[in-house]
Parts: structure tokens; C-alpha cells; sequence
């Protein structure tokens, strides 16, 4: 009660005294500019209840609402362009949509012009386009309102590729929710950045990186290409896995993985052999017939297609960043254990995944959390740092009105005693 009294009190002094930008509603003070579109004043009336409803609690609700809302209609909305339109928007998603978009239409023009209303369009320190984050408002009511009026020129299914892309802009609206939530806001802002304090944090990621892949390429390069085979090399460009006849009459191709140091690893009568180690006896690379020549013993889905791989450093770069992801690399060190010794594949790999993934990560996240807390900590003491200037504003009015109210009167008794006098 106090409080707000106090307030009211305040509100009415800077207004009659000194700040003409200060609009007391709702229990708070607002600075905007002092005029708005060359028309409204500070002192007009219908302003102030135009600022009174911008500042009110459940307008920024309603808005909150109406766009996830409206998110959720965009995320369940059919986009397959193999339907023909008119398909889809027979559909219950895609007709809701289009239904409901006029109407949000009209509610997101009506909170741009009232906000301008309120807040001054351009001119002005709390103008509507002085703050950032009102450009992307702004960008999603320009689109939505070209979108319009070039359906109107054109028709729906008319204006070519230009309408479709402006209809792209739909999928910005969902942004309006970072101008409605100040958390969001500042979530975002710990995210921008944090980008300048994660370079060297990503460039302690690289290096690891690096040292595990230049490690993987030197023991286990051209070791996934190991199968067994019908001949000890190659004959005229071809080199047929190892296969045979079950008794049934079916063919079985052998096409497990092998390892050259165990020489029980291929069935008797085939050969442990690698594509991607064959040569000539001039040292140039062995040429196969097979357009693929060392797809054709990975490019299957127990392999991941060969895209796994340690055959040179950027396949190996590659594999190291999907164990980092920590999706499927298990199946990574069980492919590689199967010509490897099992015991130090398991120690790479875990080792991999606890400095990459854990220690990288955990540096990552300790480094946002500490941008997010300064950001909250900048934020809350602007706000102090805000009262305590409308405080010493508010006091440094008062004395001075107080030293000349003291010269007044000094000066009246000075002219009564000359008068007595």
C-alpha cells in the first residue's frame, strides 16, 4: 500500500516537475516517448489508455497464448508437397490454420499499432524500433501484411514463388514469444554470448579431437577393409570374398571382419585380406575393376555404410565426433574391436567419451551458466540501478524546490523589512 502510494506520489512529481516521458499505470511508471506519430502527446488521454493496456499483465498473456497456439497448429500442419493443395487443405490441421490466420492477422496488427501508439514508432529513446528485439515484431507484422495484400492482388494459389517464400515467414511468427518473455530473452543473450567465451573451449575440443584421430589412423587405418577371401590377392582387377555352397544348395558369402595377426579369424581355405592395402611392386595402389573398390566390402548398414571409419584423418575426425555425439558409438567400438584388441578399444573409446563428451561438455555448459548468472545479476541491477536514479532524481527535485521555496521566502522578508523600514 505504502508502496504504491508512493509511487502515485512520485509519478505525479517528475510529471509536473521534470520527466514529461513517465506514464504511471498499473501500479508502475513507464518511460516512452514523449510524443508518439506527431499526434498523441504525453498528456493525451486516449494515449494513456493505450499505454494502459500495453503495460497490462493479461494482454502479454493473451498474445503469449495466441502464439503457441498458433505454434502448435504450424507444427502439426501437413507439408508435403507430394499431396496436391487442395488435399491438404481439406485436412483438419491445415484447415484450422487457415481458418484461424486471419484472426491472428488481425491481432498481431492490432498489438503493433497499439504498441506504436504507445511507445512512438522511430523517434524517440523508447521508441518501438529503439528496441532490438521489437525488429523481429516488426519483420513478422511487414510479412504477414505483404503476404496479404499480394494474396489479394494475386489469389492464394497465384504470385509465383515470391508469395510461397513470403508464406515461409509463417514459421517466424513462433519468434514473437522471445519479445513476450523477458526469460527467453535473456536465455537468447546467454546463447549470443557465450560464442566469444566458447572459442577457446571449442578450440580445447579440436585439439582433443585431433589427438584421437591422428592416434586411430595410426594403428587402425585400412583395418575395417580386412575380409576373407578366395585367393591370397587379387586376380585381373577382382578379389571375390570368401563363399560356399551350404547344403541346401544356397550360397553363404562370408563378409565378417577379420583380423591378420589371428590366423583362425577366416574359415580354412581363405585369406585374410585388406583392399585398401593392396599395391603394386611399383608402390602405386592396386586397381580393381569395382567402380567402388573399398565401398564394396563397408557400404552396408553393419558397418554404417563405411562412413565410420579410420582409413585418413577426416573419416577418423568424423568418427570421433559421432562417439562424442554418444549416438551409436557403441556399435563404433564393437565393429572396431572385432581386428582390434578389445581391451584397448575399450579403453579408447571410453577415454574418447569422457574427455570429449563429459569434460568438453561440462566446460561448455559451466561457461554458459556463468554468462547466464552475470546476465541475471546485469539485469537485476539495472533495475536497482533504475530505481535508485528515480530516486536521486525525485530527491534532487525536491531539495531544489525546497532551496527555492527558502529563496522566496527569504526574499519576502527582506521586502517586509524594508517596508517597515
Amino acid at each position: 500500500m505504502f508502496l504504491s502510494e508512493f509511487n502515485e506520489h512520485m509519478y505525479r512529481f517528475r510529471r509536473h516537475h521534470k520527466d514529461k516521458n513517465t506514464f504511471y499505470v498499473n501500479g508502475a511508471y513507464v518511460n516512452y516517448s514523449e510524443e508518439s506519430l506527431y499526434i498523441f502527446g504525453n498528456d493525451s488521454k486516449f494515449r494513456f489508455q493505450i499505454v494502459k493496456i500495453v503495460n497490462h499483465a493479461y494482454f502479454d498473456r493473451f498474445i503469449i497464448t495466441l502464439i503457441m497456439v498458433y505454434s502448435i497448429l504450424l507444427g502439426m500442419k501437413c507439408y508435403d508437397q507430394q499431396v496436391p493443395e487442395e488435399e491438404r487443405d481439406l485436412m483438419l490441421a491445415n484447415k484450422l490454420l487457415n481458418q484461424i490466420d486471419p484472426y491472428f492477422n488481425v491481432i498481431i496488427y492490432t498489438e503493433f499499432v497499439l504498441k506504436v501508439i504507445a511507445m512512438g514508432f522511430i523517434f524517440g529513446a523508447s521508441g518501438y524500433m529503439a528496441d532490438g528485439w521489437n525488429w523481429i515484431d516488426f519483420i513478422v507484422v511487414a510479412s504477414s501484411f505483404t503476404d496479404l495484400v499480394m494474396s489479394n492482388l494475386f489469389g492464394r494459389s497465384g504470385g509465383g514463388k515470391a508469395l510461397s517464400a513470403l508464406r515461409a515467414f509463417r514459421l517466424l511468427r513462433p519468434l514473437k514469444l522471445l519479445t513476450s518473455i523477458p526469460s527467453l530473452r535473456v536465455l537468447l543473450r546467454t546463447l549470443m554470448e557465450s560464442v566469444q567465451s566458447l572459442g577457446g573451449i571449442m578450440g580445447l575440443a579440436l585439439f582433443f579431437f585431433t589427438i584421437f584421430s591422428i592416434l586411430g589412423v595410426a594403428i587402425w587405418s585400412g583395418k575395417i577393409h580386412y575380409r576373407c577371401y578366395m585367393t591370397e590377392t587379387p586376380v585381373e582387377g577382382v578379389w571375390d570374398l570368401y563363399s560356399k555352397v551350404e547344403d541346401d544348395g544356397t550360397i553363404l558369402t562370408y563378409d565378417n571382419l577379420c583380423n591378420p595377426s589371428m590366423p583362425d579369424s577366416c574359415p580354412v581355405g581363405s585369406y585374410c585380406g585388406s583392399r585398401f592395402e593392396q599395391f603394386n611392386p611399383d608402390g602405386s595402389r592396386y586397381h580393381f575393376t569395382d567402380y567402388n573398390y573399398l565401398g564394396v566390402d563397408t557400404d552396408m548398414e553393419e558397418f554404417n555404410y563405411g562412413l565410420t571409419n579410420f582409413d585418413n584423418i577426416g573419416s577418423a575426425f568424423m568418427t570421433i565426433f559421432i562417439v562424442t555425439t554418444m549416438d551409436g558409438w557403441t556399435k563404433i567400438m564393437n565393429i572396431t574391436q572385432e581386428f582390434a584388441s578389445k581391451l584397448f578399444v575399450h579403453f579408447f573409446f571410453i577415454s574418447c567419451v569422457w574427455v570429449c563428451a563429459f569434460f568438453v561438455l561440462n566446460l561448455t555448459i559451466a561457461s554458459m551458466l556463468i554468462k547466464y548468472d552475470n546476465l541475471d545479476k546485469e539485469n537485476d541491477a539495472n533495475e536497482v540501478d533504475q530505481f535508485e536514479r528515480e530516486l536521486t532524481d525525485m530527491a534532487n527535485d525536491i531539495f531544489d524546490k525546497v532551496i527555492q521555496i527558502k529563496k522566496e521566502q527569504k526574499n519576502e522578508d527582506q521586502a517586509r523589512e524594508l517596508q517597515a523600514k
